[in-house]
């Protein structure tokens, strides 16, 4: 909470976009990729997780009867149906105007 005022100070004077910009800023290029890939691991397990337990929970609320094609386990179901429930949501409601970074943000 503290430190939250120094970080956007610097962000306002150099156009940093986000947490790897200011590290790399800070520290260096290397920092700045071994954080990406602690982030991008610690994101992939927690989207994993739920993805199969919001596919698993469907599968069971919904079709409690439903006898699973090839023998295939329900969790295998369950990611495929919030997979597909997931993709087609940020599609439909996704807004590339807002997503993309300002042109001043980039390095």
């Amino acid at each position: 909470m503290f430190i939250i005022p120094k970080v956007k100070a610097i962000d306002t004077k150099h156009g940093i976009f986000a947490h790897p910009d200011f590290l790399r800023f800070k520290f260096n290029e290397r920092v700045a990729l071994v954080i990406v890939l602690i982030s991008g691991i610690s994101y992939l397990g927690f989207t994993s997780g739920q993805l199969l337990a919001g596919g698993t929970f469907t599968l069971v609320a919904l079709i409690k009867g439903f006898e699973m094609l090839y023998g295939l386990d329900a969790s295998f179901y369950g990611i495929l149906l919030s997979g597909a429930e997931f993709i087609s949501l940020s599609l439909l409601f996704s807004d590339r105007e807002k997503l993309e970074a300002p042109e001043e943000a980039v390095l």
